[in-house]
């Protein structure tokens, strides 16, 4: 796996939480969840990047994961 480092500029997201244990098809639902509200506030046009920021402790098996697009329009 290749691993890059990026510093991103500041910026607006809007953002929905999902936790739940390893091994869940949870992740998708919650994408496929988060994109239709994005859409429907107009968020995905034009075509914007998305971010999953995840943050886990496979010693616990507890999983954390932000998905986040940004709210004001990318240059």
């Amino acid at each position: 796996m290749k691993i890059e480092t990026k510093t991103l500029p500041a910026m607006r997201l809007a953002y929905m939480r999902r936790t739940g244990p390893y091994g869940t098809p949870g992740i998708a639902h919650t994408w496929e969840r988060f994109m239709g509200w994005c859409a429907s506030r107009g968020l995905t046009q034009p075509r914007r990047d998305t971010y999953g920021l995840s943050l886990d402790d496979p010693a616990t098996g507890a999983f954390s994961c932000w998905l986040c697009v940004p709210v004001a329009a990318q240059a």
